[in-house]
């Protein structure tokens, strides 16, 4: 079931990191997808929010771990691993910039680190405490 949360949640992010690449602000649908993640920066004087530069390196970010989400269909261990990994640097990711610098929304925030520590130790630790799919325990190691 982990399983499916993670991919689900790997192409939630690969197509909002498409619709703030490709999709104009004026596309109803599809620009309330990009602005989930685009209204978690705070306007700022300079308004960097706005910034293309902004828009595009954090589209990229998102499709970086949306991919790697993806990648849990493998069921490779290693797979699983780095997966969780993701959460943990987005929880981090999002830590840093609202509590320490203030460029990102607390409320916001705090909803996307919690959850993401949380999916972060289901994939480490529930997962493994279930065992795979063949029932096996997962291991970082296979022969």
């Amino acid at each position: 079931m982990i399983d499916v949360l993670v991919i689900v949640n790997g192409v939630y992010d690969v197509v909002c990191a498409l619709c703030i690449l490709v999709v104009p602000d004026d596309t109803w649908v599809l620009s309330s997808l990009a602005a989930m993640h685009k209204t978690m920066l705070k306007k700022n004087e300079e308004n960097v929010a706005s910034h293309p530069l902004v828009r595009r390196l954090l589209a990229y970010w998102v499709s970086c771990y949306g991919f790697t989400r993806l990648a849990v269909i493998t069921q490779l261990p290693y797979m699983q691993r780095l997966a969780a990994l993701t959460y943990f640097l987005e929880a981090l990711a999002w830590s840093l910039e609202a509590y320490v610098h203030s460029s990102a929304s607390k409320s916001k925030s705090l909803f996307v680190i919690v959850t993401s520590c949380a999916m972060g130790f289901t994939l480490l630790f529930v997962r493994e405490a279930l065992g795979s799919r063949t029932g096996k325990p997962v291991t970082f190691y296979t022969d």
